[in-house]
C-alpha cells in the first residue's frame, strides 16, 4: 500500500534514529536517509522501492530499488541509478556502495567529470579508496558520449579525485571512431586548474629551421607562481633550453624569460635571448616597470621569431622606469639602454642613464581660470665612444583657458630654457657648456555649432567645428647645438597644433604662423546604437616668416608661405563597416593623385555578426626631389577571417611590398572548432628581414585541439610544396 507523503517524511525523519548509530566522530558525515514509495524494515536491514533516494552527506543515490543494511553501511542499488558525488555523476543498471567507507562498485557505469565536462563509459567501476576509482575497457571523451568525434580507449583508467589525474592503460586514441595512436600508458588532469607536469610538445617544419620540436614541462609552484621549462629541438641549429618564470603578487608582477643556443650548427656561436619585466608599486606610492631585453646577435629575432617587424626593428630596449603623482604634477624616471641591432653594439649608441622629468600644472587665482604649467627634464646621455652629453631644460608657461557660449579661447605665454654639458669619452677633455632661451607664444581658439535631423527610427547630428592656433617663437641660431635625441619628423594632423615641428628639443623651431583647421563630423544614433558615422578633418600652416632653424647645419630655410594640407576622413554608414585614413598632399602640385601625395594611408574594416571579418589597409610615403616623386614606402595589407558553417572558419592574411615587389608576409588555413575537438591547418611564407630582401622561411602547421587533453601540433615539410 503507498504511503502518504506524510509518512514518508516519517519515514525519511525516523530512519536515522532507528538505525541507532554510534555517537558521531569528527570528520563524520552522519547518518543515512532514505525515502521511496515504499520501505519495510526487517532488523539491520532496510528495503525501499520506488523513486529510491538516499543521502549521506555530498553521496546522492537514486533508483528503482534499494536495500540497505545498517550493521555494515553496504547499498544495493537496481534499475535506473544515479549517483551523484563529489566530482561526478554517474548512470548505471545497478550499483553496490559502502556509506560508510565510500568503496563500492557500479556496473556499465556513464561517468560525468563535473569539473571538466568529460565522460568515462566502462564496463565497471570500482571505488577501491575514498578518493580513487578504477573502470575497465573504459572510454574517455569530451565529446557527447553517444558516437564522440574522438575518444580515448583504455583497458583501464584509474582516476584519483584527490590529484585530479587519470591513468590510462593500454590505450588507443580514436577519431571518429578509427584508431590512429596506440600507447600503453597514458596521463592527463581532469579538471582545468594548474598542474605541474609534461604539456604536449609542438612540432613544426620550417625551410631555415629545419625540424622544430618543443617539449614544455609546466611547474605549478604556487598559487601566484609558476614556470614553463621547455627544451627546443632545430635539426639545423641545435638544442635550445627554454625557461619562463611567472609571479602575481598583490603589488608586484614579474615575468623572466631565456633562451639558450649553445654552438649553433650554422655559426658555430652561443646564441641567446633573455627578457625580464616587472610592474609593480614601491611604498611612497611610487609606481614602476622593467621591461628588459637583450639577444646575442642581430638575426636572432627574426631567425628565431615569428613576427617581421620585430625581427627588422633598429634597437632592442632595455627600461626601468618610476612614476609619482603629486596632486596635479607627476614626475618620472626612466633608465633605458638601446642595443643596436643594425650596427651590433655599437659602441657610440647613446643611452638615457637617467631621464628625469616633471609636468603638471597649478592653479593660479583660485576660481579663475588662470593656470601656471610647468615642464622639466633632465637626461644624461652616455656612450661608450664619442661625445657625452648631459641635457636639462624648463619650460615654465601660463594660460588662460575660457569658455563661452560660442566656443573656447586659451591664451599661453612661457619661456623654454636649455643647457647642455658636454665631454668626451678621452680623459683630460674639458667640459662644454651650451645654453638656448626661448620665449614662446600660442593662442588657441576654437568653436562647434551642430543641427540634428530625427529620422525614423534614429537621428543625426551634423557638427561643424572650426580651429585656429597662433603660434610665436623668435629665431635663434641654433647650429652649434648637439643632436641626441631630436628628429625632422613628417608631421601630420594633430602635429599642426603642437609648439615645435621637431621630435626632440635639440632644435626648437622659430615660428610666426598661423593654423586653421575644420572638423566636420556627423553622428549617428538608432535605437540604443551611437556611433560616429562620417569625419572629415583639414588643416594647414600659414607661414607669416621664413623657417630658419634647421635639423643639420647648411640646410636651406624654407621659405613657402603655407604647409601642405593636411586631412583626416571616416566613414562609417552602418556600425560594422568602417572606413578611415589620412593624408598629406601639396597643392602646387600637379595632379591629386597618390603618387603625388606625401603620405597617404587608409583602411577598410568590415565585420558580420555571423563572423566574418575583414580588414584591407593601403600605406604610402613619397619624397619629392626636384618636383619629383620617390617612393619610400608603398604596403598592402589584407587579413579575412570567414565563417563557412557552424563549425568552420577560413582565415589568411597578404602583406605586399610595391617598393620590393614581393610579399612581406602571407597566411592561408582552415579552422574547425567543434566545441570538445577542433584542427587547424595554415601556411606562412614571411621575410626574415626588411634590409635582406630574398630572405624568407616557409612554414606548414597543423595544430590538433582536444578538449581536456590540450593541443597537438605537427606539420609537413614546407619545401614539399614548392
Amino acid at each position: 500500500m503507498k504511503r502518504s507523503p506524510q509518512r514518508l517524511l516519517f519515514a525519511l525523519v525516523t530512519l536515522p534514529l532507528m538505525a541507532t548509530p554510534a555517537p558521531a566522530q569528527e570528520g563524520e558525515e552522519g547518518p543515512v536517509t532514505m525515502e521511496a514509495d515504499r520501505i519495510s524494515l526487517d532488523g539491520p536491514q532496510v528495503q525501499a522501492c520506488g523513486n529510491v533516494r538516499a543521502r549521506r552527506g555530498e553521496t546522492r543515490m537514486a533508483g528503482d530499488r534499494a536495500t540497505y543494511r545498517r550493521d555494515t553501511g553496504w547499498v544495493d542499488l537496481e534499475g535506473n541509478i544515479r549517483v551523484r558525488d563529489t566530482g561526478y555523476e554517474a548512470t548505471a543498471p545497478s550499483a553496490r556502495l559502502n556509506q560508510e567507507t565510500g568503496l563500492g562498485e557500479i556496473r556499465e557505469p556513464r561517468l560525468h567529470l563535473l569539473d571538466s565536462d568529460a565522460w568515462i563509459l566502462g564496463e565497471r567501476l570500482e571505488r577501491y579508496a575514498p578518493e580513487r576509482f578504477r573502470m575497465d575497457n573504459a572510454m574517455y571523451t569530451a565529446c557527447a558520449p553517444d558516437a564522440p568525434p574522438w575518444a580515448l580507449r583504455s583497458g583501464t583508467i584509474n582516476v584519483n579525485q584527490e590529484s585530479s589525474f587519470a591513468h590510462h592503460w593500454n590505450t588507443r586514441l580514436e577519431l571518429a571512431g578509427w584508431p590512429v595512436l596506440y600507447t600503453p600508458y597514458f596521463g592527463h588532469y581532469t579538471d582545468e586548474e594548474r598542474h605541474t607536469g609534461f604539456l604536449y610538445p609542438s612540432v613544426e617544419f620550417s625551410g631555415s629551421r629545419g625540424t622544430d620540436i618543443t617539449v614544455p614541462f609546466y611547474w605549478n609552484i604556487a598559487p601566484q607562481m609558476d614556470a614553463t621549462i621547455g627544451l627546443r629541438n632545430m635539426t639545423a641549429h641545435g638544442l635550445m633550453p627554454q625557461v619562463e618564470l611567472r609571479h602575481l603578487g598583490e603589488d608586484v608582477e614579474t615575468r623572466l624569460y631565456g633562451e639558450h643556443l649553445a654552438n649553433d650548427k650554422v655559426t658555430g656561436d652561443d646564441r641567446y635571448y633573455y627578457a625580464a619585466e616587472q610592474r609593480g608599486t614601491l611604498p611612497g606610492e611610487v609606481s614602476y616597470l622593467l621591461d628588459a631585453e637583450r639577444v646575442s646577435d642581430p638575426e636572432y629575432l627574426s631567425l628565431f621569431g615569428r613576427d617581421l617587424d620585430r625581427g627588422s626593428q633598429r634597437y632592442l630596449p632595455s627600461v626601468l622606469s618610476l612614476s609619482r603623482s603629486w596632486g596635479n604634477f607627476r614626475t618620472d624616471a626612466s633608465f633605458s639602454y638601446l642595443q643596436d641591432l643594425q650596427d651590433f653594439n655599437a659602441p657610440d649608441t647613446l643611452q638615457e642613464l637617467p631621464r628625469l622629468s616633471l609636468q603638471g600644472d597649478q592653479p593660479l587665482f583660485g576660481t579663475l581660470p588662470g593656470y601656471l604649467e610647468l615642464e622639466g627634464e633632465y637626461v644624461n646621455f652616455y656612450r661608450e665612444e664619442g661625445e657625452r652629453y648631459h641635457r636639462s631644460f624648463l619650460d615654465p608657461s601660463l594660460s588662460l583657458p575660457l569658455d563661452t557660449r560660442y566656443g573656447s579661447i586659451e591664451p599661453r605665454a612661457g619661456v623654454h630654457a636649455t643647457a647642455y654639458r658636454g665631454s668626451g669619452s678621452t680623459p683630460g677633455t674639458g667640459d662644454r657648456d651650451q645654453t638656448r632661451t626661448l620665449p614662446h607664444f600660442s593662442l588657441r581658439a576654437d568653436s562647434r555649432v551642430h543641427r540634428i535631423w530625427n529620422l525614423d527610427g534614429g537621428a543625426l547630428r551634423h557638427s561643424i567645428e572650426p580651429e585656429l592656433f597662433y603660434l610665436y617663437i623668435p629665431y635663434e641660431d641654433q647650429d652649434e647645438l648637439p643632436v641626441l635625441d631630436t628628429k625632422d619628423s613628417p608631421l601630420r594632423f594633430d602635429d599642426l597644433f603642437e609648439m615645435n615641428r621637431f621630435s626632440g628639443i635639440d632644435r626648437i623651431n622659430d615660428a610666426n604662423q598661423l593654423t586653421t583647421a575644420l572638423t566636420n563630423r556627423v553622428d549617428a544614433k538608432r535605437g540604443q546604437r551611437h556611433w560616429e558615422a562620417g569625419l572629415l578633418r583639414l588643416g594647414q600652416i600659414h607661414y607669416f616668416q621664413d623657417r630658419r632653424v634647421t635639423l643639420d647645419p647648411g640646410t636651406e630655410r624654407a621659405t613657402s608661405a603655407t604647409s601642405n594640407y593636411f586631412a583626416e576622413f571616416g566613414l562609417r554608414p552602418i556600425p560594422e563597416v568602417a572606413l578611415q585614413g589620412a593624408l598629406e598632399y601639396d597643392p602646387d602640385r600637379p595632379a591629386f593623385a597618390l603618387n603625388q601625395m606625401d603620405y597617404f594611408q587608409s583602411q577598410l574594416t568590415a565585420s558580420h555578426p555571423s563572423g566574418h571579418r575583414f580588414s584591407a589597409r593601403y600605406l604610402a610615403r613619397n619624397a619629392f626631389t626636384d618636383g619629383s616623386p620617390e617612393p619610400v614606402t608603398e604596403e598592402y595589407r589584407a587579413a579575412a577571417q570567414l565563417d563557412l558553417g557552424p563549425s568552420w572558419d577560413a582565415f589568411g592574411s597578404y602583406r605586399y611590398s610595391a617598393l620590393n615587389r614581393e610579399p612581406l608576409e602571407q597566411e592561408i588555413g582552415l579552422d574547425y572548432h567543434a566545441g570538445c575537438w577542433g584542427v587547424r591547418l595554415a601556411y606562412q611564407d614571411r621575410l626574415l628581414r626588411r634590409s635582406e630582401a630574398g630572405e624568407r622561411d616557409t612554414t606548414v602547421y597543423l595544430t590538433v585541439r582536444l578538449r581536456t587533453l590540450g593541443e597537438f601540433e605537427f606539420g609537413t615539410d614546407p619545401s614539399d610544396l614548392r
